[in-house]
């Protein structure tokens, strides 16, 4: 009942008719012997159907809730139906997506292509992973609950456990559907057939400190191993950082669907209404409501700058903007040896122009492999050439290795400035590049890099007042790019240079601002301070 029928029976009953119609999935996901979903909801019914390569019916392909989803394209179609290799669904927590997961998982183990497998070899296997392992016995859960409540499927069931289910094909053969154990290289997703994967929580597998799973390297390693019909099934939500492979992957299919991969980006009242009801909504967390109703991500707290500022400053092309005259130009870089990233940034600003609009012309950066240090003469002499065409002489950069660097770059013509911004000026040319983005005065190249370093740069406040910290990034990068931009920003000419914007009223930093004005009055007055006091 899990396979897709053409035809009807002759005299088919209404029921047998509507399942005629289905798709596998949503036939097993709806059957009484399947899933046995009674309530399902147009969008979850087109989401069964993309994921299975089928065409929408009229009144789905239609439905603005279905549009939305696929952002305003629906996904290309092919005769017979293929279901897509890598299909994504970003939702709301709590909408049923974990649940539909499951289903694809199941329909995989019983539906794909085991005729270029030998029976000799380990079983062919449907991998559950996911960044914590509740999410993805979740998952796992939902199929065995479905198949041992199955007259149809439980007889099927060869061995069960904890976080393994063995079922048996029409066809004789066994397929393994197991939980695995999340590893930062894909390395659990080796060594046999795979017959689907399924990553629950996707967009939380964002790398570095934050996950042990670095979903582009399993998703790599899973490629050559798909047997026909498998697929990489991406689940998760929005309440997660807004970087990380699977927003990038997001970001490049969301409305641009291609026949083997496809990415899904719904609400929680299209998904599913039955939760997501006007009252359940409006009892939310204003944040939790945002990122459950509307199509954005949830930014940490902690965040110094938003998604939505950023790529929104974002161009689409070219990566690097030519010189032009009556331009000046501002180079700041972050040098690094045997870690991070050696990063160079190129601003470009209209001279004596208002407002003054500023643009990153080019970002460039050099990172050393894991058995070899860059060199730093090298270097130094590609980015002399960089710089040459803009009229650049001087580089800004921190004190990292000031000195040397400062002797060397000079071989190539550079003078090489090395100073660590204090952190009163650090905050504020860090403050001043968020001015920017906010009045849409900064332009900024298509730099995947650039663009996660600057969303990973966080704010503390202090009893000294905010500062700001850069983490260590997916890949042993450290922010890299942030601080180059921060040079180049804060080395802007005096005619160009924004005021610091000033800190809002009733914030702490206006708060801060004002302790600092009483105490510089009080020390240049400190015996007129206090008798004024003393008289009220």
């Amino acid at each position: 009942m899990w396979r897709n029928q053409t035809a009807p029976a002759p005299q088919a009953a209404p029921q047998a008719e509507a399942e005629v119609n289905q798709s596998p999935s949503e036939l097993l996901m709806t059957h009484p012997k399947g899933g046995g979903l009674e309530t399902i909801t147009d969008v979850q019914r087109a989401f069964c159907r993309i994921a299975d390569g089928y065409p929408l019916p009229p009144e789905l392909a239609r439905d603005r809730r279905v549009l939305d989803m696929c952002g305003g394209t629906l996904p290309p179609v092919r005769e017979p139906p293929v279901p897509p290799g890598l299909l994504m669904l970003v939702c709301a927590i709590r909408s049923g997506k974990t649940q539909l997961a499951g289903g694809f998982g199941l329909r995989m183990a019983l539906t794909v292509d085991l005729s270029s497998t030998d029976p000799r070899n380990p079983m062919p296997r449907v991998a559950i992973v996911s960044a914590d392992k509740d999410n993805a016995t979740a998952a796992y859960q939902w199929i065995t609950n479905t198949v041992t409540e199955s007259d149809v499927l439980k007889p099927r069931v060869q061995r069960d456990t904890t976080d393994t289910l063995v079922i048996r094909r029409d066809d004789g053969r066994e397929v393994e559907i197991k939980v695995v154990a999340a590893a930062r290289q894909g390395t659990t997703l080796v060594s046999r057939w795979l017959a689907g994967v399924i990553f629950d929580e996707c967009t939380l597998m964002v790398g570095g400190d934050d996950s042990v799973v670095r979903l582009e390297d399993s998703i790599r390693q899973c490629k050559g191993r798909l047997l026909p019909g498998a697929q990489i099934i991406m689940i998760g939500s929005s309440h997660a950082p807004p970087r990380g492979h699977a927003y990038d992957l997001l970001h490049e299919l969301w409305g641009h669907p291609e026949p083997d991969r496809v990415a899904l980006w719904t609400t929680g009242p299209d998904m599913a209404p039955f939760r997501y009801t006007p009252e359940f909504c409006a009892s939310l967390d204003e944040d939790i409501r945002r990122v459950s109703t509307t199509r954005t991500f949830l930014d940490p707290e902690s965040a110094f700058l938003t998604a939505e500022l950023v790529d929104r400053a974002r161009r689409d092309v070219p990566e690097v903007l030519a010189p032009r005259p009556g331009r000046v130009y501002v180079a700041g870089s972050d040098p690094a040896a045997r870690h991070n990233a050696w990063t160079l940034v190129i601003v470009g600003i209209d001279d004596g122009v208002e407002p003054n609009r500023y643009e990153v012309v080019l970002a460039r950066e050099w990172v050393p492999t894991s058995s070899e240090r860059l060199s730093t003469p090298t270097v130094l002499h590609e980015i002399a050439e960089l710089v040459e065409p803009y009229g650049i002489d001087t580089v800004h950069a921190d004190a990292y290795m000031g000195d040397a660097l400062a002797d060397m770059a000079a071989d190539f013509g550079l003078c090489w400035l090395a100073e660590t911004p204090a952190e009163p000026e650090a905050r504020d040319g860090y403050f001043r590049i968020a001015h920017l983005l906010q009045e849409r005065l900064l332009d900024l190249p298509p730099s995947a890099h650039l663009r996660d370093d600057l969303l990973s740069v966080t704010k503390r406040v202090t009893p000294n007042g905010v500062k700001f910290h850069l983490p260590q990034t997916p890949g042993g990068r450290h922010c890299d790019y942030a601080p180059a931009l921060l040079q180049a920003v804060t080395h802007l000419p005096e005619s160009a240079a924004l005021p610091a914007p000033q800190p809002r009223k009733g914030s702490a930093e206006s708060y801060w601002a004002k302790v600092k004005r009483e105490l510089r009055r009080n020390e240049a007055d400190p015996m007129g301070s206090r008798m004024r006091r003393l008289l009220g």
